[in-house]
């Protein structure tokens, strides 16, 4: 199962923010504002 290079790349880039603690701060900031 060949996955396409960009979307490949894609993935490890939401892997890399979703383990930022910033970046978790921020989305859970935005979910409380809406």
């Amino acid at each position: 199962m060949a996955q396409e290079p960009n979307q490949n790349s894609t993935f490890d880039e939401i892997d890399k923010l979703l383990a930022d603690p910033e970046f978790c701060q921020a989305l859970q900031a935005w979910q409380d504002n809406t």
